[in-house]
């Protein structure tokens, strides 16, 4: 069986009141409930106010920053691991 990522993403800057974090609580334990046959893994992920980057500076050294990789709208809020015959 092959493994799958599913990344969970948005814009962490949107302002959300207790009741739509709790339904998007919700809707993520639904979905692991319906799916926990499938589901291998997964966690949430801290924000990317405390994000470090680390790349190579090709010389077997690294630089490391105190940033996101990339700044982007969006940014990935946790993920999901999936073990399944194929991605259907």
């Amino acid at each position: 069986m092959a493994k799958y990522l599913v990344l969970i993403y948005g814009d962490e800057k949107l302002p959300f009141s207790e009741q739509e974090w709790q339904d998007l609580m919700a809707a993520h334990m639904r979905f692991s409930e319906l799916n926990k046959d499938a589901l291998v893994g997964g966690e949430a992920l801290e924000n990317t106010s405390t994000a470090t980057s680390i790349r190579s500076n090709g010389n077997d050294d690294f630089v490391v920053t105190d940033a996101p990789f990339a700044e982007t709208k969006e940014a990935v809020g946790g993920y999901g691991l999936n073990e399944a015959a194929d991605r259907n």
